[in-house]
């Protein structure tokens, strides 16, 4: 079986961290944005 490659773990962290930053700023403005009136289902 082939041995996967190791990887850094603070760079995945780094990578990671600016990744989910980007999308929580996105939710964010979506949120912030969005209509105050409330939906029912």
């Amino acid at each position: 079986m082939d041995r996967l490659a190791k990887i850094d773990k603070d760079e995945l962290i780094r990578h990671m961290r600016g990744e989910f930053e980007a999308t929580m700023e996105h939710v964010a403005k979506a949120v912030n944005a969005a209509s105050a009136r409330r939906w029912t289902v």
